[in-house]
């Protein structure tokens, strides 16, 4: 944390910002839902 706010000095980037790690997050997150939803559709089905 402190590197960070040193690198913040001056920086024309936010070093707190990671908009790669964001987007991987957000598609690791898409897609344990998508999993979900389609085994509860399947079991859904099923009944």
């Amino acid at each position: 944390m402190i590197a960070k706010h040193e690198r913040l000095k001056g920086a024309e980037k936010n070093p707190f910002l990671d908009p790669e790690g964001y987007r991987a997050y957000v598609e690791l997150k898409e897609k344990a839902f998508r999993k979900t939803l389609s085994e509860q559709k399947e079991k859904k089905s099923e009944q």
